[in-house]
């Protein structure tokens, strides 16, 4: 099987323009060996056409194109944080700051599935892990025209101003 990654191609969405993008086409041959030949079989997962690997979205992002997809999809995610993030009273006390990383799936129907932390203390996982779950539904990633499942990572930081 050989894979070839070639591109960019110039996609367009109807939305707002072409804009470039990366596929994936995988091929299968046979090797005949004595004509020092390949012959090409049948294709593995032909290329059907359409927009591969639209990212997830908030429901009040409209699909747009990629650019603005994710512009969008990191405002209101930077805004979810902001407006629901409380340092814990407990960390506040005893000085103690760092960064959790959160990581999770958005499945195919949109929901926030399988998270997992990376954290230094377990007051700041509760507080990152809180805020997670408050996540809205999103409208899935989608892959050739299906809802996928992509993993998606964000770190929380929790920083003490320390010139008070």
């Amino acid at each position: 099987c050989i894979r070839d990654r070639s591109g960019p191609y110039r996609v367009t969405n109807y939305n707002s323009g072409s804009y470039p993008s990366w596929h994936n086409f995988k091929y299968q041959y046979k090797v005949l060996k004595q004509e020092n030949k390949l012959l090409p079989t049948e294709t593995v997962d032909l290329y059907k056409g359409g927009v591969i690997g639209q990212i997830p979205l908030f429901p009040s992002c409209p699909r747009e194109g990629d650019r603005e997809d994710r512009e969008c999809f990191q405002k209101r995610m930077q805004e979810h944080i902001k407006f629901n993030f409380r340092y814990p009273e407990a960390a506040l006390r005893q000085g103690i700051q760092g960064t959790v990383l959160v990581k999770f799936t958005i499945d195919k129907t949109g929901a926030i599935k399988n998270i997992a932390t990376d954290s230094p203390h377990p007051l700041l996982t509760a507080e990152a892990l809180r805020i997670v779950s408050l996540l809205p539904k999103f409208q899935p990633a989608m892959e050739n025209g299906s809802p996928v499942s992509i993993p998606y990572s964000i770190p929380i930081y929790f920083k003490l101003d320390t010139n008070k």
